[in-house]
């Protein structure tokens, strides 16, 4: 069958390989991996619930370890208020924590017509609370030659209520 044949993409060229889900959730279970904390064209870092835990500090200048104000984190901010963009800046597997810059889509206010956007750092996050994602349309089924394939669903797993929706729609109308 052609799936049983089937295989991740190749190597791209210049030697970088194109991060899929699967190398995406071995990143996961490796994060104290150095290698993966630099955000990728195909992957990011999210933090889960960090306003859970005590920021640090809040960051007001427009670079902190060489993350700027122009860091493409911003622009993902707006996706979730629990999941936020965080780029890992240093690492300890033995507390198994994490220090991070997460970045929010707040900003802070200089003067009447100035603003920078806000950069938050917790220190002691979690390594749980620090996850690896694909960038948006990066993920597989972005993939150009993906796999896909129809997947037919027979209609006797379904309960007869939900098949006659022209029924039930007139019993609601009554």
């Amino acid at each position: 069958m052609h799936v049983q044949n089937w295989s991740s993409p190749p190597v791209k060229g210049g030697g970088e390989i194109l991060k899929s889900s699967k190398v995406i959730q071995d990143m996961n279970e490796d994060k104290f991996n150095e290698e993966f904390w630099e955000w990728s064209e195909d992957h990011f870092t999210v933090c889960l619930d960090v306003e859970e835990f005590e920021p640090k500090y809040f960051h007001i200048t427009p670079e902190y370890e060489g993350i700027t104000i122009d860091h493409p984190g911003f622009d993902l901010s707006d996706y979730s208020s629990r999941r936020l963009p965080c780029q890992i800046t240093d690492g300890d597997s033995d507390t198994e924590t994490f220090e991070v810059v997460y970045l929010t889509n707040e900003v802070n206010i200089l003067n009447n017509t100035d603003y920078i956007k806000r950069m938050d750092i917790a220190d002691s996050l979690p390594a749980a609370s620090v996850t690896f994602l694909p960038r948006p349309a990066k993920s597989d089924q972005h993939m150009p030659k993906r796999f896909l394939h129809y997947i037919k669903i027979p209609d006797s797993i379904f309960p007869d209520i939900w098949k006659d929706l022209k029924n039930t729609n007139k019993e609601i109308e009554s």
